[in-house]
């Protein structure tokens, strides 16, 4: 019960820490008393410190955008068709990883041919990965000794010469203990398959967590992957669409240190609960 806990309130951290300032704020008010609204100050100022240099720690080098690649939770029961054509229009990636690709969806992507072509799904089919092959090439991805995960789609493009592996990954939501522990599984495999490849790796998906979340943070730190450079004190939120204001963004994009990545957006809306969520990276010479 406490993992669960733990693991699904710390995400939400900076709202919390903002909520109890403003409760301060009003109590202040009401009470005519300048020592609440000093602490709440304290608490403003403290987040913004602590999360700016938390984010720094995370964040990889920047550098010219070579490539685009766009991660998107397409929602099972969606059918919004156009909004997400017109968001895949709009950012226009060379790597397009997706996640809840049901049937429906399948046959909608296929639409994109021969811009962005299929390259490879999860067991499951609800994870996949296209690619524009004007720009970026499809090859073998390693063998693996690890067995298939069920939400994970392993493949592997060159890009500018250099084989690299993209996972596309869709982590279970942790709603109660058993799935934090699933979620915890889920994580231990994909870092399992990224430890055997030993190449270049670009994880994109829905890992259903913020890099604040205990299972999240062990997993960027003990693979050595970093999060795309981007303004600001936190990270611009992908769910939920309907009030981002109060979201957190649990859609990432993860680069090895050799690559550069770079914020583009989040969004436009696609009638899904999750914001699309798009990179721009820069690849090693």
């Amino acid at each position: 019960m406490t993992g669960w806990f733990l693991d699904s309130s710390v995400n939400f951290l900076p709202q919390i820490v903002v909520g109890l300032a403003l409760v301060l704020a009003l109590l202040a008010i009401a009470t005519r008393r300048r020592r609440p609204l000093a602490v709440a100050a304290v608490l403003i100022v403290g987040l913004v410190v602590a999360l700016t240099g938390y984010k720094a720690t995370l964040q990889g080098r920047a550098g010219p955008g070579d490539l685009r690649l766009m991660t998107a939770n397409l929602l099972f029961s969606n059918t919004n068709v156009g909004a997400v054509i017109s968001a895949i229009r709009l950012r226009d990636p060379d790597i397009l990883v997706v996640q809840e690709r049901v049937p429906f969806w399948v046959e909608v992507l296929e639409s994109l041919e021969p811009e962005l072509i299929f390259l490879v799904q999860s067991p499951s089919s609800n994870t996949a990965i296209y690619y524009r092959p004007e720009r970026v090439s499809a090859c073998a991805p390693p063998t693996l000794d690890q067995p298939q995960i069920s939400n994970a789609a392993v493949g592997c493009l060159r890009l500018n010469g250099r084989e690299t592996l993209v996972l596309g990954v869709h982590a279970p939501r942790p709603k109660d203990s058993f799935a934090v522990g699933e979620r915890a599984a889920s994580l231990a495999s994909y870092r399992a398959v990224l430890a055997e490849a030993r190449t270049s790796a670009l994880v994109a998906g829905d890992l259903n967590g913020t890099p604040l979340a205990p299972s999240v943070a062990g997993f960027i730190s003990d693979t050595r992957l970093s999060v795309p450079l981007e303004g600001g004190p936190w990270f611009v939120p992908s769910w939920p669409a309907a009030m981002p204001a109060l979201g957190v963004r649990i859609d990432q994009v993860l680069t090895s240190s050799e690559f550069g990545a770079r914020l583009v957006a989040v969004g436009p809306p696609i009638g899904s609960d999750h914001l699309p969520v798009t990179v721009e990276i820069s690849l090693p010479e």
